[in-house]
């Protein structure tokens, strides 16, 4: 998978192109449509008109977009995803998150941080709250519904341990097994899914 950078930042290019050393990385001044499968990791502070004007122009891109900067915001990157882009964050995040981040948009998931997975979940599901253990798959476990049920009421790992009685470590290996029997990396893909059903 190529990956395309793309900002006017210098020591941020460089420290991109550090991080991501194991995949095939080219710097870019544009988006440029070539017909390949690809994901740009674009500065928006730099390229936020390119950004827009991309994706106003090419809804149905083959190209994935992680938009970043260095102090995201809630609304814009609920803007940012539903006009189209794959993945929103902090510019600077850790490298583990980066490639976190480029892994999942390269395997065609969605990638954002968590408080604003939380925002996107009662967004993209605003009846959610009222999902009830037994409107959820029956390849859940009874503890799996349960957690995905206080989940999808917008409730923290930490709140639902605590709701639950049960470790955060407990919840999060069972939404985990919930991740992956529904074939999805996150909360916002796990919530997306269920409204499709499935």
């Amino acid at each position: 998978m190529v990956v395309e950078l793309m900002s006017e930042n210098i020591e941020l290019l460089e420290r991109w192109s550090s991080i991501l050393k194991d995949y095939e990385t080219k710097c870019i001044e544009r988006i440029v449509e070539d017909g390949r499968e690809k994901v740009v990791l674009a500065d928006l502070a730099t390229n936020a008109k390119d950004i827009a004007s991309h994706l106003k122009s090419s809804p149905q891109s083959e190209i994935a977009i992680i938009a970043l900067e260095g102090a995201p915001s809630t609304e814009r990157g609920k803007t940012l995803l539903i006009n189209g882009v794959k993945g929103y964050g902090n510019a600077y995040m850790q490298p583990i998150h980066l490639k976190s981040c480029v892994e999942s948009v390269a395997g065609g998931f969605v990638w954002v941080y968590p408080e604003l997975v939380r925002e996107m979940v009662s967004y993209f599901e605003p009846d959610a709250r009222e999902v009830d253990n037994g409107a959820l798959p029956d390849i859940f476990t009874e503890r799996e519904k349960q957690i995905v049920s206080l989940l999808l009421k917008g409730k923290s790992n930490r709140e639902i341990s605590e709701a639950l009685d049960v470790t955060e470590r407990t919840v999060k290996a069972h939404l985990g097994n919930a991740y992956r029997k529904l074939g999805v990396t996150n909360r916002l893909e796990l919530v997306t899914r269920l409204k499709s059903g499935i």
